[in-house]
């Protein structure tokens, strides 16, 4: 069931030959082995965090998913907040005729930080604490599919049918995956 989520995954996201939309070309190499890297960090991730919580539960005290989504984002503001303070000083990712305003940009950012960060973070952590780590990490690979549809109706980014077929593929996976 895992490797058809994967399966899946791969079907609906693996670039096809050519430029991509925009004329831009396809990420080199840097981009898997960068991929790589994340995927590693997520899993190591993932199992350390099932092993802190099992840790903390045996000890006594236990903590709920939203608990340490929040441990999460308060480590994440810390190293948010040294790479701000060097961007600002270096000037990083400033335009060159001044800072964009950012009144369009809030109800996004605040979306997303809600979204991703908060609710997000908190439901894996939960299912973390519910199920054995390689199903959740399974699941949460349906991730990249997610996008599709949003993609679709915030950026008009038509899905082709083979992203459909893989996204199908994938779901299917994840279905069998809670059957079994």
């Amino acid at each position: 069931a895992g490797m058809l989520i994967l399966g899946g995954v791969a079907v609906a996201l693996v670039p096809v030959r050519g430029p991509a939309r925009g004329g831009g070309l396809h990420p080199g190499w840097q981009g898997y082995v960068l991929g790589g890297i994340a995927a590693a960090g997520q899993a190591v991730g993932a199992v350390l965090s099932r092993h802190g919580q099992l840790l903390s539960e045996s000890a006594g005290f236990p903590m709920d998913g939203l608990s340490v989504a929040y441990q999460r984002i308060l480590a994440g503001l810390v190293f948010t907040g040294l790479w701000w303070f060097w961007a600002r000083r270096n000037r990083v990712g400033v335009a060159p005729e001044g800072p964009l305003p950012v009144r369009r940009a809030t109800p996004w950012i605040l979306l997303n930080a809600f979204s991703g960060p908060s609710l997000g973070v908190a439901a894996y952590q939960w299912a973390l604490q519910h199920q054995p780590t390689g199903i959740v990490v399974a699941i949460a690979a349906l991730t990249p599919l997610a996008v599709i549809p949003l993609a679709w109706w915030i950026d008009r980014e038509v899905p082709t049918r083979r992203s459909v077929a893989g996204g199908l593929l994938a779901v299917g996976g994840a279905v069998w995956l809670a059957l079994t």
